[in-house]
């Protein structure tokens, strides 16, 4: 697509450049990597976000959603680490100082949770997975150090290697075409 221009005048402007990533577009192709599991999480997440006076789906947003899809879904790495739910979400309001929102809006993803989001596909497709999970999500958000959710793990006293222990040991292996080797 991009080393066949439409017309001459598009040939004389140079090679196109790739659109800007957009996760809120079910038509996106990042968004078409994702597991429905994945999918319920980013929507926890925006949900969250939406209730919240954040600006933005943010990558605590993100863990956030990725823990209450883990409850919902029963996936073990939330409740074998101590953690609950209702604690990320206490120890997010505290310091990341977010306050409840009277409106509902649609919440633009900020690029650090975006990051997190291609990080984790990226992880699935070198595991082998034709789509990424939940734990491959959160296995993104333990590949950039400077996201607020890390804030959130190191407030809690959760060491990265011990959640990407229990995110390995969450993900599915039952070796399904869906899941693996597409």
């Amino acid at each position: 697509m991009y080393a066949v221009s439409s017309s001459p005048t598009d040939a004389a402007k140079g090679p196109r450049t790739a659109p800007a990533l957009e996760l809120e577009s079910p038509s996106a192709t990042a968004f078409k990597r994702l597991s429905h599991r994945a999918r319920r999480a980013l929507r926890f997440a925006i949900d969250e976000a939406s209730e919240t006076d954040g600006g933005m789906v943010d990558s605590g947003f993100l863990l956030i959603g990725l823990a209450a899809e883990a409850e919902y879904s029963g996936a073990s790495w939330l409740s074998n680490l101590g953690l609950t739910l209702d604690d990320l979400c206490a120890v997010s309001q505290r310091i990341l100082s977010r306050q409840p929102q009277t409106t509902g809006t649609r919440l633009p993803i900020s690029q650090a949770a975006r990051c997190c989001v291609v990080d984790g596909i990226a992880e699935a497709g070198l595991m082998g997975y034709q789509k990424a999970e939940p734990e491959h999500l959160l296995l993104g958000i333990l590949q950039n150090p400077d996201a607020d959710a890390n804030l959130i793990l190191h407030e809690m006293w959760i060491e990265t290697a011990s959640l990407e222990s229990e995110a390995l040991a969450s993900l599915p292996t039952w070796g399904s075409v869906h899941h693996r080797f597409g």
